[in-house]
């Protein structure tokens, strides 16, 4: 511990729950109505990127966040393509790369289905949109 009068640092929020997407069913449902307020709730999920280039298991994906951070989350909820929109499936991002880090990150990664119901054809994961639920609350933001 530090000394009489020091002021320690809050740690950093978690960007995801670990377990945020254990205990639901492989496609969530999110409100998209704008009208509901400013009330940002857990099952708020928030695009940070894209897939752009598929082969097998393997994905490359540019984010509009921090490639590290990015890299670093748990889980990766993917809306794939021809799904509806509230239809999201969460993965497990593992062996993740940091190809390129700045305005146009990238990272690759291998895809373990979190649902356990195998991995989409790579026609449905490219383009596929890359969500994540939200480190603080809406009112904060």
């Amino acid at each position: 511990a530090g000394a009489a009068g020091e002021v320690s640092a809050p740690s950093a929020p978690l960007a995801v729950w670990p377990t945020r997407w254990e205990d639901r069913a492989a496609a969530m449902q999110f409100d998209v109505d704008e009208e509901d307020g400013d009330e940002g709730g857990a099952d708020e999920l928030l695009p940070f990127g894209s897939v752009v280039a598929v082969s097998g298991r393997s994905v490359r994906v540019t984010v509009s966040v921090s490639a590290a951070l990015a890299a670093r989350l748990p889980l990766w909820g993917l809306q794939l393509r021809g799904d509806a929109e509230w239809a999201v499936r969460a993965f497990r991002p593992k062996a993740v790369a940091i190809l390129r880090e700045g305005e146009r990150a990238l990272l690759q990664a291998e895809l373990a289905p979190a649902d356990g119901r195998g991995v989409p054809s790579a026609a449905r994961l490219m383009r596929a949109v890359l969500l994540a639920t939200p480190a603080i609350p809406a009112r904060l933001r």
